[in-house]
């Protein structure tokens, strides 16, 4: 590293795809700008599943994807 620049860090992506019967964009919107206000160093990229109309991110949805959090219940 040489003093006076700044190292450059490639920002961290984190993608998150909420599947639901109930979900809606307003919810989308909102759990977007919350965790926007968290004000963490990285970047969130949302989606809805049943929005998505590439079968083949569907397919890779499927099958390589991690379930972060499951919601049982009301």
């Amino acid at each position: 590293m040489v003093l006076g620049q700044k190292a450059l860090i490639a920002p961290v992506l984190i993608l998150l795809t909420l599947l639901g019967d109930t979900l809606t964009y307003t919810l989308l919107n909102r759990i977007e700008t919350d965790i926007d206000d968290l004000l963490l160093p990285y970047t969130v990229d949302l989606s809805l599943y049943t929005q998505i109309d590439n079968p083949d991110l569907q397919d890779h949805i499927q099958r390589v994807g991690q379930l972060f959090y499951q919601h049982d219940g009301v």
